[in-house]
């Protein structure tokens, strides 16, 4: 099926090509630069003196938020501990960047984690068969 519809996109001169979070970023930064020059601005506007990152991971969010010349605070949540040991690392050196090892929620409850092979698709909904296919791919 995928083949099909990527021969067929290509008579259009399209295609598509998953990026994975890591080269996410880098996307961002290459291709996208209007929507952070936006967010940016966006920020500045509104005065926004503190951001939550929730679902935080490893910290690629704040970390974006970060090179785009946000200065304010950044609360990141990740209850992952392993994804949290590298988002506290990467946190560090900052001092306006918090980091929490919890969930939030609307209420306080203890739950489990569905972890997926990367950890940020890990979610408290359950894997679905398509996660897991469109993750191997």
């Amino acid at each position: 099926m995928k083949l099909r519809i990527n021969r067929f996109l290509r008579h259009f001169n399209i295609q598509i090509q998953r990026i994975l979070p890591i080269d996410a970023e880098k996307v961002f930064l290459e291709n996208l630069s209007e929507e952070l020059k936006s967010r940016q601005l966006f920020l500045n506007h509104f005065g926004i003196s503190v951001l939550l990152d929730i679902g935080g991971n490893i910290g690629q969010y704040a970390s974006l938020m970060r090179r785009i010349g946000y200065q304010g605070k950044i609360i990141s949540f990740e209850p992952l501990t392993t994804a949290y040991a590298l988002l506290t690392k990467n946190a560090i050196e900052d001092k306006n960047w918090k980091c929490e090892n919890f969930a939030l929620g609307n209420k306080e409850e203890k739950s489990v984690i569905h972890v997926s092979g990367n950890s940020y698709s890990s979610s408290l909904l359950e894997i679905l068969p398509s996660h897991i296919e469109f993750d191997a791919n």
